[in-house]
This record gives C-alpha cells, structure tokens and sequence, in this order.
C-alpha cells in the first residue's frame, strides 16, 4: 500500500443537469463526507456525478436531466504521487450524441493532458468499489451462506494475484478436493470392515481354534470307497432276494409243468450257483459297511471348515482396516501438505489484509469464513475497507452506500480507520428528518 500522505483525493466537484440534479458545488477539499437526503433526492446522482468521470462503469444510461440538452461534470482531483504534487482537472460532458460522455483532463495550469481517459484510468484503481456492497455478498439475507455470492467475493480477491499463482491455487483447489473425497471414502471403508468385525461376534479363543483349515480329502476318499462297497453290497443283497423269489417261482412251476422241470432244474442250478456265490461273498465280507463314524468325523470337519471361512473373512476384515487407515493417514498427510503449500503461495503472494486467504469456494480470515457468522461486523468492515484501499492507491477515494444500516460506533469505526491511513469516504444516508435537498456533512473526527 503507498504512504499514507501519498496519493489523490476529490478536492471539488460542481454538477451541471446530471440526471436530477440541477447545479450543484461541492468543495471536498480532501475531506470524508456524508451525503445526505431523503429518499430519490439526488444522493445516489451526487456520488454518481463524482464517480462517473474517473470510472466509466458509473456513467448511468441517461446522464442528461430530463428537459436538458447538455450535462456536465468537473473534477478537481490532487495530492501526491511518489512524492510529487498534481492536480487534474476532469471535465466530463454529455450530449445526446455523447451519452457516455467526453474527457477533458487538464493540469493546474490548465494545460491540457492527452490521453485524458487512458491516464486517469492508469492512475485509478476499482473505484467503484463498494465496501458494504462486498461485504454482504458473503450471506443471504436470512443469515446463510451464499455461494454465488462468495464466488464474485472470491472473484475480487483474485485480482490481487498474478495468474500463475491463481491458477496454481485453482489447482491446489482441486486436488484438496479429490483427496478430501478419496480420504472420506476410504473412512468410510474402514467404518465398514469395523462393523463387520463387530457383528461377527466370536471370541478370539473361538478364532485361534478355527483359525487353520482342515483338510477333508482323505476322509472324502474313504467315505467314497466305503460308499463304493455299500453300493456293492445292496446291490448282491437286492439279487440274492431276486434269485430266491426266483427259485420259489421256478419250484412251483416245476409243480405246474412237469415239461419244463428238466429246463426248470438247469435253470436252477445256475440259480442256485448264483445264490451258493452269493453267501460265499456275503459271508466272506461280513456285516454290511458303515459310514456312521466317518460321516460325524466329515460333519464336524464341515463345521469346523465354516468357522475357518468365517475367522478368514475377519482377518480380511482386520487387515482392510490397518490397509485404510494407513491410506487415510497418508490422504491427511496429503491435506496437509497442500495447505502448507497454499499457505506459502499466499505468504509470497500477500492479499491486503494478514490472515485473508481463499479456496475454489470459500474465503478465510484466520482460518474461519470470512463473513459475520464467523466474526465481528468491525473485523469485516475493516477487512473491506483495507481491500478497498488496495484497490485505489493513487486515488484515495472510498464510497460506502447504504451508510444508514449502520450503527454510530460502525460509522465512527470506519471513519477512523479512513482517516488513519490517509483516505478520503463518502457516505451516503437517508435524511429521515424531512430534509428535502441533499445535504454534504464534512466529517473531521468523529460522529457526535
């Protein structure tokens, strides 16, 4: 920011058919001033009329006063700047063919400066700045945040970085961004796998004893062999049953057809045979097989095998936990390295006021957002105030609109402040006295 007793101020504006204004005169000499009136009276037209000729965004649609042909605006502007004094005379005037208005920038002399337009923009900064106007961008008027309105603050705040350094900002933006979600979603992981480790429900005796799994094969192949065997063996006991219904049928025929007994009694001595070799194998294997044993050793091998699988889903389990936590850590590292190195790009690249830094989507004043859910209305006018300085460090003019919403002590507040670092404000109020003309307070001091 320049010295204090650096830089220009409004030292005289007289107003000529400027919208509703006939003639007006004001001698500012340098001082802050309240500009004041009743509502639709001139006050707006009056801050209009002296921001016009040093900022064309300020020149309204219709300058000319209604009935008129011509309007005009001079501006007396001086100080010091680097240490040298000047005075500029502005004059702006206005046709129906030049609704935008014509610059005549001449010195204290009188003599003419070319380039009226593109020096005075070179030597003032956004001021059509307005201070309270920034401030409330920050909230809804029912108290909450409101994002497009932090996003035109944010806007602002940028115009006092070179463009490398917002774009690596946006860049650091956005991977805080992706890492903060990366870092969520494996939290929530780890909250997953914690859940399911707690409604498992088995004690870690209980997981020690099913914690290595059985081998089955060999009792699978017994068993298969043994049902091998069984199957055999019915099938012997089901053809012995067969052939002896057999022979009883064969004996009766032979009763029946003495034809056929000598056919009959062939037949049935290879029935016979066949039951002869049966018994021999029956009595050679003895009792049929039994797979009682080997079936409850099998289930319980089952059961066993079920609780290995379920100790082995909560060592998974446990293992993704201590897996995402150190992923979650390192994702935290990350966040942190990030701010530290936002931290330093704002250290080398300083905004106007110690502590004021911003992301993609929000802004900080030591840390909290910047607006007067977080802190006293005093640190956020002062925090405009100063932004608003830095904006204008040649011409020392802030406007402050609207002034009526504020209380004596905000007012006395940023009076004391605009004094102290060596500034020139205009504010404007509503004259609820009944005061039908606008009204200019020069104010020295503080608001009695």
């Amino acid at each position: 920011m320049a010295k204090k007793d650096d830089g220009l101020k409004v030292l005289k504006a007289e107003i000529v058919n400027f919208k509703n204004i006939t003639q007006k005169t004001v001698d500012f000499a340098g001082k802050s001033a309240i500009v004041l009136g009743a509502n639709r009276k001139g006050k707006s037209s009056l801050i209009q009329a002296i921001l016009s000729p040093v900022n064309s965004k300020a020149v309204p649609l219709k300058p000319i006063k209604d009935g008129e042909e011509r309007a005009s605006i001079e501006l007396q502007i001086g100080g010091t700047i680097n240490g040298e004094h000047r005075v500029y005379n502005i004059d702006m005037h206005f046709t129906d063919k030049h609704q935008r208005g014509q610059l005549v920038v001449t010195d204290e002399s009188g003599g003419k400066i070319p380039g009226g337009k593109s020096m005075i923009d070179s030597i003032v900064g956004n001021i059509g700045f307005d201070i309270l106007e920034f401030i409330d961008l920050g909230l809804t008027p029912d108290g909450k945040v409101s994002t497009p309105g932090v996003q035109k603050q944010i806007e602002v705040l940028k115009g006092f970085m070179p463009e490398d350094v917002r774009k690596k900002i946006f860049e650091l933006d956005n991977e805080k961004k992706s890492v903060y979600d990366e870092r969520t979603e494996i939290n929530k992981d780890i909250k997953s796998n914690q859940a399911k480790l707690k409604d498992a429900e088995m004690d870690p005796a209980e997981q020690e004893k099913y914690a290595k799994k059985i081998d089955d094969s060999e009792i699978k192949e017994q068993m298969s062999k043994i049902g091998e065997d069984i199957s055999k063996y019915d099938q012997v006991v089901n053809g012995m049953s067969t052939k002896m219904a057999k022979a009883e049928a064969i004996e009766k025929e032979i009763e029946r057809l003495e034809g056929l007994i000598k056919d009959l009694k062939e037949e049935k001595v290879g029935v016979d045979s066949d039951i002869d070799n049966g018994k021999k194998w029956l009595e050679k294997k003895g009792d049929r097989p039994n797979m009682g044993d080997l079936t409850e050793k099998f289930n319980a091998i089952c059961e066993h095998n079920e609780k290995h699988k379920m100790v082995s889903e909560l060592q998974s389990f446990a293992k993704n936990v201590r897996d995402f936590e150190v992923k979650s850590e390192e994702k935290t590292e990350r966040l942190k390295a990030i701010d530290v190195e936002k931290n330093k790009m704002f250290e080398e690249n300083p905004l106007p006021v110690k502590g004021l830094s911003f992301t993609e989507d929000e802004i900080l004043y030591d840390g909290l957002p910047f607006n007067e859910n977080q802190h006293p209305s005093s640190t956020i006018i002062g925090i405009g105030i100063k932004i608003a300085m830095e904006m204008n460090p040649n011409l020392r003019l802030l406007v402050v609109k609207d002034g009526s919403l504020l209380d004596k002590k905000t007012l006395n507040f940023i009076l004391k402040l605009v004094e102290k670092n060596g500034y020139q404000v205009l504010i404007e109020m509503v004259d609820f006295s009944g005061e039908k003309d606008v009204t200019i307070e020069f104010v020295e001091g503080e608001i009695k």
